[in-house]
């Protein structure tokens, strides 16, 4: 659902549209989605509460309804992209067999998740030094998470002889998620056929850690 700007509700009312009734999950959602966009436009440090609140058409009152501070926010934001890529991951590990196949569909996940969330993947760019910081542990050992499953894909795949045994697994692991991540600066949705931009690129990852 495209995001509505705050000119665009400010127009509809003057054009004579009541405001909407008050919805929970709707105003926080509206936050959320204005905080999507300031952030990934303007950086985290240079958006206040108040400009959030302003484009969401709210007031500063009913963004602390809803969130504690601007970290709880980011944190949030970024606990959507990583606990999808969680789910995302355990499925690879339960329904796919056989190492260089879950690669591919890590991967594959890992490029259609760079469409779905493209600005939450934007903003971890953004901060990521930021979200170094110890009060944001909670998006640090998912991110791990997210690492140590990778990386446990291609140990396996080292271990029963599918990839090179001279491949440094935490090296690659690293390679693999920067390269396929990156692909939110130039992939869009409307654009590039993502199939084949993982297709592509897992083709390009699986050439070098084959077993020749």
């Amino acid at each position: 659902m495209p995001i509505t700007s705050t000119t665009q509700r400010r127009r509809r009312r003057a054009d004579g549209h009541k405001p909407r009734s008050y919805a929970p999950d709707a105003t926080r959602q509206a936050i959320i989605d204005s905080a999507l966009v300031l952030f990934e436009r303007n950086g985290f440090h240079a958006t206040s509460v108040q400009a959030v609140a302003d484009d969401a058409d709210l007031t500063k009152g009913a963004f602390y309804h809803h969130f504690e501070s601007k970290d709880q926010l980011v944190q949030i934001i970024h606990d959507e992209l990583l606990d999808h890529m969680l789910r995302e991951l355990r499925s690879i590990h339960e329904t796919v067999s056989g190492p260089d196949a879950q690669l591919r569909a890590v991967i594959r996940a890992i490029v259609h998740s760079t469409v779905r969330f493209r600005s939450h993947v934007a903003v971890y760019y953004h901060e990521r030094r930021y979200l170094a910081d110890a009060r944001f542990d909670g998006v640090r050992r998912k991110h791990e998470e997210v690492l140590e499953r990778t990386g446990a894909i291609l140990r396996a795949g080292i271990d029963d002889g599918t990839f090179r045994a001279d491949i440094d697994p935490t090296v690659a692991t690293c390679g693999i998620h920067g390269m396929a991540g990156w692909a939110h600066q130039w992939l869009r949705a409307n654009g590039t056929d993502p199939e084949r931009v993982a297709a592509l690129l897992s083709d390009m990852v699986l050439g070098g850690v084959a077993k020749r």
